[in-house]
């Protein structure tokens, strides 16, 4: 990340970053995304990229966006035999490795130094779309169409170990929400249809990370919903919810936020222009100011140059800008939206 700020700076000194305007809050439609018909979740490898795993019947290769050069390509080719759909998709950051859990079974391990791929097969069954996380280099898993339990994976042993079963689900949970909220080391697992109910859920459940314990959250969802795009914000106050199928079965195209402090339900304004199943992105580690300051004044110390202070907010403010980046679950659409704008124009939901 640090390596970027040269970069940044003599962007600035050159005058080549527009400041922002009003309208650069606003969401924007890019129409260079590939013509995929399904993908997994996007998963940030790094604060400048992002990637998809299209499932192998619709795709051959991974693809990666840049969001410098406002560009997708073509990443690490799939094997030709490799068969893996309806996936979850998860980052390893200390190994650097991508881990693929669907229909077939088997956990898919893909190391991006290598392009190496390692399929583990007939582990446990989860059916289609599972959900997954990766905490502390602990792999969980959780839900899918057939399957009601949480599993995390033990790598020396090749094996996962059953850690709850949800009573409440009649068959499994798929198409569901999961985050960790580090601050408050937990996982939050939320909404998600039932193929044994036929129905959606507004639920949420925590996962007590030091306790090994699930509960109840003290909040709902706005609606029983399902295949929604979801978001932890950097600093873990709110978590935000993006379009989504409802009850009924009809396409949502709400942008929704719960407040993690008071735990009450906003909805912005502003609608998706594309409603309905969608992935939600953004780069989420934490960056420390103080880090930053010292790199630039070493870089300008070193480049003999004497920069004005108000040069360093602005290097700052670039950094420190969120945004969340919207992929249609099928389909060509790739959105972006400043996640303050979404903030600032919205407005507190009835008790639900």
């Amino acid at each position: 990340m640090l390596l970027l700020f040269p970069w940044a700076l003599f962007e600035l000194l050159s005058y080549n970053i527009m400041l922002p305007a009003d309208n650069q809050n606003k969401s924007e439609i890019r129409c260079d995304f590939p013509l995929f018909i399904y993908v997994s979740c996007p998963v940030f490898i790094n604060r400048d990229e992002f990637v998809v795993a299209p499932f192998t019947n619709t795709a051959s290769c991974l693809y990666k966006y840049n969001i410098n050069t406002n560009k997708w390509a073509e990443y690490i080719k799939y094997p030709w035999n490799l068969e893996s759909e309806n996936h979850s998709l998860t980052y390893n950051r200390h190994l650097n490795e991508l881990y693929l859990y669907g229909k077939e079974s088997s956990l898919i391990i893909i190391n991006l130094d290598t392009e190496q791929f390692i399929v583990k097969k007939s582990l446990i069954t989860t059916g289609l779309l599972p959900s997954s996380i990766m905490v502390n280099n602990q792999y969980h898993i959780i839900g899918g169409t057939q399957n009601t339990s949480h599993y995390t994976y033990n790598a020396t042993l090749n094996s996962f170990e059953s850690i709850h079963t949800f009573n409440d689900w009649a068959k499994g949970n798929c198409n569901n929400g999961l985050i960790h909220i580090q601050s408050k080391d937990i996982l939050l697992l939320f909404g998600g249809y039932d193929p044994g109910q036929s129905g959606r859920f507004n639920k949420m459940w925590s996962y007590d990370l030091k306790g090994k314990q699930w509960n109840s959250f003290g909040a709902t969802l706005p609606y029983e919903m399902q295949s929604f795009g979801y978001i932890l914000t950097k600093n873990e106050r709110y978590v935000i919810i993006f379009g989504g199928i409802a009850e009924d079965s009809s396409d949502l195209s709400g942008i929704y936020f719960l407040d993690l402090k008071d735990l009450k339900w906003y909805q912005c304004q502003q609608q998706l222009p594309l409603a309905g199943m969608c992935y939600a992105a953004s780069y989420s580690e934490k960056e420390d100011d103080l880090l930053v300051y010292g790199y630039i004044r070493e870089f300008m110390k070193k480049m003999e140059m004497n920069i004005p202070m108000d040069i360093y907010q602005l290097v700052l403010n670039k950094y420190k800008r969120e945004f969340v980046h919207i992929l249609s679950r099928h389909g060509a659409n790739h959105q972006k939206i400043e996640i303050q704008h979404i903030l600032n124009t919205a407005n507190p939901m009835h008790k639900l």
